[in-house]
């Protein structure tokens, strides 16, 4: 029921039993649209606004004032993705004004959809959009089942939370007080209630104190928070059995911590690794074990 509330239907004005209501998520852009030269068309690899923001807009094709003066609905050719070959216009509007679904006719046979969409732009051109809804919507050659076509994406997780299954296994592992810099609501409740199983402490090292505050509720024989500046270097004074690296700081200054840590603890989780380029200025051994299966990337820093 709360899932039905959210969703937005870009709907077309005579829909008949062809026509398809495709979530807009699964939908590919394509990156040249030739309306001479249909095979031209490369298809983008990601399924985001990039290309309806930034290269349509370099183009100059703005969204029309009426939402259904629009292409009725949007063609698709359903093959190993979804690719949009015509009414590119149309998709940037169902996108600009918050829809979730689009209505769609789709084709199994690429030559039919070509041969459709070259004809209803030549109509489009001779007739305007009258005739463009007509023969849009009253073309039979439509498939009404493309189920196989839309594989949900692998990640639905938290960017902020991508690093939880790496983290919580380290954590499990160790003996002694663990450390994190920052704190967060995908990692902090967690360690303390791993720091209270194990019978040790979580040490949070935090800069920005109204954002501590919110796990103040924490705050116990379990958990405890030392204010710092993490311009300078962060005060260690004992052994820790693990750290996670995931404070406020840009992920390049986060990282200067590091060889400093690594005198404290053997085992750094790092959050947002991806964005590291090399760990090449790290003093002591160590091994590096990058996490990739989640974006943002989890890295796990390792003395030997």
């Amino acid at each position: 029921m709360e899932k039905k509330l959210l969703e937005k239907r870009f709907v077309s004005q005579c829909r008949n039993p062809n026509i398809v209501s495709v979530p807009i998520k699964f939908i590919k852009y394509s990156n040249q649209f030739d309306k001479h030269n249909w095979l031209s068309l490369k298809v983008r690899s990601e399924r985001d606004n990039l290309y309806l923001n930034d290269n349509l807009a370099k183009r100059r094709l703005k969204t029309l004032p009426e939402i259904d003066n629009l292409f009725n609905p949007l063609i698709l050719w359903a093959s190993d993705y979804l690719i949009c070959i015509f009414g590119n216009k149309r998709l940037k509007t169902a996108i600009d004004k918050g829809y979730t679904h689009i209505d769609c006719l789709i084709y199994k046979n690429l030559d039919r959809a070509v041969r459709v969409g070259t004809s209803i732009w030549n109509t489009f051109k001779e007739h305007k959009l009258s005739k463009v809804d007509y023969l849009l919507t009253t073309d039979n050659q439509g498939i009404t089942d493309i189920s196989k076509y839309m594989v949900e994406e692998k990640q639905f997780i938290d960017i902020y939370a991508t690093h939880q299954q790496i983290l919580v296994r380290e954590a499990l592992k160790s003996n002694e007080d663990i450390m994190e810099t920052g704190c967060g609501y995908y990692s902090t409740p967690l360690l303390v209630e791993i720091a209270k199983a194990k019978g040790i402490k979580l040490i949070s090292f935090v800069q920005e104190i109204n954002w501590a505050r919110r796990f103040d509720y924490l705050i116990g024989s379990h958990y405890q928070q030392i204010q710092i500046d993490f311009a300078k270097e962060i005060p260690l004074t004992q052994r820790f059995g693990m750290c996670l690296l995931d404070h406020e700081q840009l992920v390049k200054d986060r990282i200067k911590h590091l060889n400093h840590i690594l005198k404290h603890t053997d085992t750094v989780v790092i959050h947002d690794a991806d964005i590291v380029q090399s760990f090449n200025f790290l003093h002591k051994p160590h091994t590096i074990e990058m996490h990739k299966h989640l974006t943002p990337n989890t890295a796990v820093i390792r003395n030997v």
